[in-house]
């Protein structure tokens, strides 16, 4: 009998430290950083003007659209090159035919010293965001019959 109780205070002491063992714990810091980000999703469409009448008493306009994508709260700044500050530029070809872009009805251009301002934006989220420059070339131009072409490059700044 003397044995069992000894056996039996064995059991209980084994039981009282396994209870008394504590499991050790730290905490683990987690972070990342979502930089700004822009790009140019949807290249812009070709800006290709009807055949210009210097008869014509209205304007002769048409449109380009592109998309841009940009990280959520991000500021972006979009520049058309050249013009002036009424956002008027010149083709090149066999003679003098002016015409401006817009955004909305707003001149657009880069903001260098004689052109027109800059558009100015903040991302929403990172759906792409649809623009539209508006084109016209004004009405009453005496114009050399022929091709005119012109190359104007689209910057988005962020």
């Amino acid at each position: 009998m003397k044995n069992m109780k000894i056996v039996a205070a064995l059991g209980l002491m084994a039981g009282t430290m396994a209870l008394a063992a504590t499991t050790p714990s730290s905490t683990l810091s987690v972070s990342t950083t979502v930089n700004k980000t822009c790009s140019i999703s949807t290249a812009p469409t070709a800006l290709a003007f009807s055949n210009y009448d210097v008869y014509a008493t209205a304007a002769t306009t048409g449109t380009s659209t592109f998309g841009v994508k940009c990280s959520k709260g991000t500021a972006y700044t979009m520049k058309l090159s050249g013009g002036d500050t009424s956002g008027v530029r010149a083709f090149s070809g066999p003679g003098t035919l002016k015409y401006s872009l817009a955004y909305s009805t707003t001149p657009w251009g880069d903001g260098a010293t004689g052109h027109a301002a800059p558009v100015d934006m903040t991302s929403a989220g990172m759906a792409e965001a649809t623009y539209t420059i508006n084109g016209s070339i004004a009405a009453g131009q005496d114009a050399t019959q022929g091709s005119y072409t012109d190359t104007v490059y689209l910057t988005v700044d962020y």
